[in-house]
């Protein structure tokens, strides 16, 4: 055995005999070091303009930005008109102009850029650089919808369930709400959990208004926060649970929820005379013995 070891540790030192005789050039060190010149003289990789624009954008230098973008937007590039029309619109690099802002936005629209239709229907919707014209808003929104645009799906539904430039539609503003709350829109959400608890659109259903309710609690929605509470305290669509009740109803007067506040004064003032109810009939208990 003893043997086998010094066998092995022998071979162990003449290949590391073997690694230093070699030339520096063979080991990863020496490459680099042996072609100092080579590595220099390498072209840096090419960088991404748009890439650069935002991230001029986004530490606030504005001119470079702007500069950047418009370049990109004339070649046709429809994320840059979306960016340059936003830059216009909340006068950034520029002095604002809402009609700069819409002439940017049409272009990337009418490319099928979902951003740009939601922007393009935006403007209209709140009438900046132009008429407002609810009618062209919904036709924006719908287009931008269709794409996935979750903030348009939320605004189409907004708008069918009105009536808003559409004839009033509550099964399809339902059908907007849900693909807009599954993407975790949380205001559509908190619309989805209200038509399910009011029966508007859909078939009534305290489960699926809990469902719905709940996804917004959890994202911080006081509104959502204190329904919730109000559904675990008459128990509709969960198991009624005072604990779970409490917990959402805390939530809630933690973000200064008025009404939430008032049950909690309440709940407590009950405990109170509970504890003290009991407190007397134990005494009269005792006073009887």
């Amino acid at each position: 055995r003893l043997r086998a070891e010094a066998i092995a540790s022998a071979q162990r030192v003449r290949e590391l005999e073997e690694q230093l005789k070699r030339p520096p050039q063979q080991t990863r060190v020496g490459v680099i070091a042996a072609a100092p010149a080579t590595v220099a003289t390498q072209k840096p990789p090419p960088t991404d303009p748009f890439v650069d624009a935002v991230a001029a954008h986004t530490r606030g230098d504005f001119p470079t930005a702007l500069k950047l973008f418009k370049t990109l937007a004339a070649k046709g590039d429809a994320n840059a008109q979306v960016m340059l029309g936003n830059m216009y619109g909340n006068g950034q690099g520029a002095k604002q102009s809402h009609t700069e802002a819409i002439k940017w936005y049409r272009l990337a629209a009418t490319k099928g850029n979902g951003f740009g239709q939601y922007r393009l229907g935006q403007m209209y919707d709140q009438g900046e650089g132009v008429k407002k014209d609810s009618a062209e808003a919904a036709k924006w929104y719908r287009l931008a919808a269709a794409q996935g645009n979750v903030v348009a799906q939320h605004r189409l539904g907004v708008m069918l369930s009105e009536g808003l430039g559409v004839a009033k539609d509550l099964n399809e503003a339902i059908k907007w709400f849900r693909n807009a709350a599954g993407q975790g829109n949380v205001d559509a959400q908190l619309t989805v959990g209200g038509m399910y608890l009011q029966g508007l659109g859909v078939a009534q259903s305290f489960s699926d208004a809990a469902k719905w309710y709940r996804m917004a609690a959890e994202q911080g929605n006081v509104t959502a926060q204190y329904v919730l509470g109000g559904l675990y305290r008459l128990g509709r669509g969960v198991n009624q649970d005072d604990t779970e009740a409490l917990r959402w109803f805390q939530k809630a007067a933690a973000q200064g929820h008025a009404k939430s506040m008032e049950i909690l004064a309440d709940l407590r003032d009950r405990e109170r005379a509970k504890r003290d109810a009991e407190a007397r009939a134990s005494a009269q208990e005792i006073g009887r013995a």
